[in-house]
């Protein structure tokens, strides 16, 4: 926009006119009234050809497949650059679940590189060519192990049991030091509040059968005697509770918890007939001695870390951790378990690790029985001792077991025994202790048989998932265990995040006189952006980052700017740096109101001060798990508004194509130079199809000086104007001669 001194008598005109005009148009001005476009040399006398869309970005599905399932539903990761090797994508991919996003890609891009890192590290590289409309690759892979994914079985609601329905009384704490608490036969009784660790007598006045159910915090229960058979204790979610108990306490009572239970005293048992069902997380204090778990049916969904455990029959579908272990039967493991030093009170005991699932011993003494090990399991000994024990591989599929050190009884003076390998199971030997055991031959006392398919090896890979670690000879590292390899993870140590993807870059140029023509040096408002974008492990969005910076402020109106993004304005969990917008369905950011209080110089006349760029991050974080496919990789949908012509925040200026946000006054479409038609999907373009912004791909754009008309400044643009686009799709980079007139592009 040309910037001119005034008189004050013009300037009496001016706004005489401006507010003729603003009546004008609220009360709907007939089209006969609207203004001819300006002719003037340059742009304006160009011819544009119908279904040119002034875009230098085309957005340009991509999908990446993995076709083998060798590797089953574990994370390949997916990096996608550019032909000047720029990372321009990244994610995740698994032979059930696609990658998938929407890049925004420069016209005149013709190749794509994809990288895809296989779960054991093995990368793979492939070009795509772009060429228009959707690119899918299937990615063929060759590897030879299969890896899990995480099995968790069901069980009861995790949120735990209702605190009032179903309830007989509900009891809140009282002024005196020892609360007695009475229960009934087949009654329910909650507490509730904040018990402050005061005493508690509990009274099961019944023959039995009485729940108790704790719905409060710190409430310690430490007596023992009034605790009958088959009473229920049930510890609800975010309640928290300690147990102190010095003699054993549930002979056949059930612990259901949900919450957060920790244990303490020099107690033996926490339920011997009974059985613990776990949902929440189990502690117990460092000098705590053995806990047994002897009932029939215990099993652990949540995280139990106990110091030592005695334990009869387990089943563990969460997080189970105890420094001793004493098997008296059976301990089956569905997801991540660390035994550490396992014993057992009598020979032929059995440890079961079930499918995808990870346990660890720190030293095991099998003196009989099995381990039984399932498909993809992985088991890691530190030091076995060895005697007449099996180790079974229990279905089709194939098992890791490590053993760092081998001990057998013959070695402690005793003579005649054995273990085996039986079944698809790689046994990982490190330290070449077992093979040795192996060759002295089955009629050895002293032997390790290997059979019905084991085999000796550690070149296995089993990729890290939501049980455990995972295997590699490679050691592949994944600290937050979401399945991507720390190597690749922008946020190695948060489960919640996984890789922060590069954006569309680039820069807008505005003309703010809508809906007049404006003169079209393209520098009344001009804005650098670059976007990042957060995903999770699954390329679900879970953040955003955006950092604009105002360039040039060339316009007299004082101009606002804002963003709209395609996601609901109530997925935003927070924003710093910007103002998200009341009133809108959809988020829409205001960066700043007004960009001559941001810019107090105009950077459109060399004569004049120049500012710095005025700088302004934002963050975004976002719930709903939108995809990346659907947040997209572009510049989105940005826009100004004009507050010279009196018509405040609704007068927005978008980009040509782009719908206006819900508080846009659209009062204004087809006044003057303007022919916007939501119906006919023609948006913020004249009648010779002239926009009012440019979004250039390009973060170094330089700018028009003030007046200088741009197909002026750049001399290629033109041709790329009438051929619709298909020749010099670069104009607005390509530094070859020819392509600008410098004298005519602002210079600082």
């Amino acid at each position: 926009m040309i910037r001119t001194k005034l008189s004050l008598g013009s300037a009496v005109k001016i706004f005489t006119a401006y507010l003729i005009l603003s009546l004008l148009l609220l009360s709907g001005c007939k089209r006969q009234e609207v203004l001819p476009e300006q002719a003037k040399s340059g742009i304006g006398k160009l011819t544009v050809p119908a279904g040119f869309n002034w875009e230098m970005v085309k957005e340009l599905p991509l999908q990446v497949k993995i076709s083998d399932a060798k590797f089953g539903k574990s994370l390949h990761v997916i990096q996608v650059y550019d032909d000047n090797g720029k990372l321009i994508s990244k994610g995740s991919a698994s032979i059930d679940k696609p990658f998938e996003t929407e890049l925004s890609l420069a016209t005149q891009t013709k190749k794509l590189y994809l990288i895809k890192t296989a779960p054991d590290g093995v990368r793979t590289v492939q070009n795509l060519l772009v060429s228009g409309g959707k690119i899918e690759t299937v990615m063929q892979i060759s590897d030879k192990v299969a890896v899990r994914g995480a099995t968790m079985l069901g069980g009861p609601d995790p949120a735990g049991p209702s605190c009032s329905a179903g309830v007989n009384q509900i009891i809140y704490p009282d002024a005196s030091p020892v609360q007695t608490i009475n229960i009934g036969t087949s009654q329910t009784v909650s507490l509730s509040g904040d018990f402050n660790n005061k005493n508690l007598n509990i009274v099961y006045s019944g023959a039995g059968a009485g729940i108790l159910r704790i719905c409060g915090t710190n409430v310690k229960i430490s007596q023992t005697n009034a605790i009958h058979d088959n009473e229920v204790i049930e510890i609800s979610a975010g309640s928290t509770v300690k147990f102190v108990f010095n003699e054993d306490p549930f002979l056949k009572s059930i612990v259901r918890n949900y919450g957060t239970l920790s244990i303490e005293g020099t107690a033996n048992t926490i339920t011997q007939q009974g059985n613990l069902i776990n949902y929440g997380t189990i502690t117990s204090s460092a000098g705590s001695p053995n806990y047994r778990i002897y009932g029939a049916d215990s099993k652990n969904y949540g995280s139990v870390n106990l110091r030592m455990c005695g334990i009869m029959t387990f089943s563990n579908e969460g997080q189970f951790k105890s420094s001793i272990t004493v098997l008296a039967n059976q301990f089956t493991n569905f997801c991540n378990a660390d035994l550490g030093h396992v014993r057992e009170t009598s020979p032929a005991k059995t440890i079961i690790n079930r499918e995808n699932a990870y346990l660890k011993m720190t030293s095991m003494r099998k003196l009989a029985g099995s381990l039984a090990l399932y498909n993809n399991s992985i088991t890691i000994i530190g030091s076995l001792t060895t005697n007449q024990s099996q180790f079974n591989h229990s279905d089709a599929g194939s098992s890791l077991m490590k053993i760092d050190h081998i001990y057998t009884l013959d070695t402690l003076g005793v003579s005649g025994y054995t273990a085996a390998a039986l079944g698809n199971i790689t046994v990982c030997d490190p330290n070449g202790e077992t093979y040795a055991l192996n060759q002295l031959g089955q009629s050895s006392p002293v032997d390790f048989v290997m059979g019905n398919g084991a085999a000796f090896g550690c070149n296995v890979t089993i990729p890290a998932n939501t049980c455990g670690p995972g295997f590699s000879a490679n050691a592949i590292a994944d600290a937050d265990l979401d399945g991507i390899a720390d190597e690749h993870d922008d946020f190695p140590s948060d489960p919640s995040r996984a890789f922060k993807i590069p954006g569309a870059i680039g820069t807008l140029a505005f003309e703010d006189q809508w809906p007049k023509k404006g003169d079209y040096d393209m520098n009344d408002v001009v804005i650098g952006y670059e976007y990042n974008i957060v995903t999770n492990a699954t390329n679900e969005v879970v953040g955003l980052t955006a950092d604009y910076s105002l360039k040039a402020a060339g316009g007299n109106f004082d101009n606002g700017f804002g963003v709209e993004f395609p996601v609901n304005r109530n997925s935003i969990v927070s924003i710093s740096g910007a103002t998200l917008e009341a009133g809108q369905p959809k988020a829409v950011a205001i960066i700043f109101n007004s960009m001559h209080t941001e810019l107090p110089s105009w950077n459109t006349r060399e004569d004049d001060a120049y500012s710095s760029p005025k700088t302004f991050h934002v963050e975004l974080s976002i719930s709903g798990s939108p995809s990346l496919a659907a947040l997209g990789q572009s510049a989105y949908n940005p826009f100004i508004w004009s507050n010279g012509l009196g018509f405040g925040r609704g007068c927005e200026i978008h980009l040509a194509g782009n719908m206006p946000t819900a508080l846009a006054n659209t009062t204004l479409y087809g006044q003057f130079d303007d022919r916007t038609s939501i119906t006919a999907g023609s948006m913020y373009l004249t009648e010779n199809r002239f926009p009012w912004g440019l979004n250039i791909p390009s973060a170094d754009f330089r700018w028009p000086k003030e007046g200088a008309d741009i197909s002026e400044a750049y001399l290629k643009m033109p041709a790329w104007i009438t051929s619709g686009g298909v020749e010099f799709s670069d104009w607005y980079s390509n530094m070859t001669e020819g392509y600008r007139a410098a004298s005519k592009l602002y210079q600082h």
